[in-house]
């Protein structure tokens, strides 16, 4: 299913100092994000594409603009309610083209807040791409907005710098896990899609029913592999059994670690230390800046948060899911 741009109706009551346009290209729309600084990879084009086919859901992208230069992208999704009403998911946007001051965000917010309104017959649910703290609540309130959950938490890992330091910052544990496993007969392989990806995909919704954690599942992981070319599949091999796996998905600047499994026998000899530092090489060659390690949730999953949290990457925790 392709997702169709839905037509955006002028709204004379908006800030007429922001402009909303309607984003049907994609070209534009990835040269733009790719000026980014840290994008998330839920406002980038083929996550649309991918949640589209998935959950059946229309894509709205906007670019808003002010005196004719872009500023931020949004992408956003639409789900039925009751009658005429539908709820406007916005997840980890807007993407700011560059670092905004806090005037501009509150206008940008704010414009938003008054283009998806229950008067239009929407309702906006807003994940902001904004800090947990006061400022960032500030901001929403003042846009009309109220915290509802508390923020999503990641790790970004700078790959600016040298290999040898991107090593030593990792976790003392971590980085011995990851001696012993490289001293191992583990096999790597890579590949984009294809019979790995699915036993991956089908093994880690396995492991996510039985751990009961928050993560995207591997239908969207098969179908994001399906709506770009900018992914990376790593596997470890015993033999020829599959003992874990990861996929990596760039955009713009940055990357995401999509999903990722490892069974016992993975797990007994650091598989998954090895993919993951793998990865690393990987995306700094392919001159990605920033290693998105897909969100850590400390109560439900607290061994996939250290294992992550040992990468040595800076914790970010998200303002929160604003009404």
């Amino acid at each position: 299913m392709k997702a169709a741009a839905i037509p955006t109706a002028p709204d004379n009551r908006l800030d007429p100092a922001w402009r909303l346009d309607p984003a049907d290209d994609p070209v534009r729309w990835r040269a733009l994000f790719a000026s980014a600084t840290r994008p998330a990879l839920e406002q980038d084009w083929a996550f649309g594409e991918a949640m589209a086919a998935t959950e059946k859901v229309p894509v709205e992208r906007l670019i808003v603009s002010r005196d004719d230069t872009p500023v931020a992208l949004v992408q956003a999704f639409r789900r039925k309610l009751i009658g005429r009403l539908s709820l406007i998911r916005l997840v980890r946007g807007p993407v700011w083209l560059k670092e905004p001051d806090e005037a501009e965000q509150a206008g940008i917010l704010q414009t938003l807040r008054r283009h998806w309104r229950p008067g239009r017959g929407t309702v906006l649910s807003c994940v902001p791409e904004l800090p947990v703290g006061a400022d960032s609540d500030g901001l929403m309130r003042a846009a009309g907005m109220r915290r509802m959950v508390t923020g999503y938490s990641t790790i970004w890992v700078d790959l600016a710098p040298d290999i040898d330091v991107l090593r030593s910052r990792l976790d003392g544990k971590w980085r011995n896990a990851l001696v012993k496993g490289e001293a191992g007969e583990i096999r790597i392989e890579t590949s984009q899609d294809g019979e790995t990806l699915r036993d991956l995909a089908a093994r880690y919704d396995a492991f996510r029913r039985t751990r009961r954690f928050v993560g995207p599942d591997g239908k969207l992981a098969r179908a994001l592999v399906r709506t770009t070319k900018d992914v990376t599949v790593l596997s470890a091999h015993e033999g020829r059994q599959l003992i874990a796996g990861a996929l990596l998905v760039r955009h713009g600047s940055a990357a995401t670690y999509f999903i990722g499994w490892s069974g016992d026998t993975g797990r007994s000899v650091n598989a998954q230390n090895v993919l993951l530092w793998r990865a690393i090489l990987t995306l700094k060659k392919d001159g990605v800046r920033w290693f998105d390690l897909g969100g850590i949730d400390a109560v439900h999953a607290p061994g996939i948060a250290r294992f992550k949290l040992g990468l040595g990457g800076d914790v970010t925790t998200l303002a929160g899911s604003y009404l």
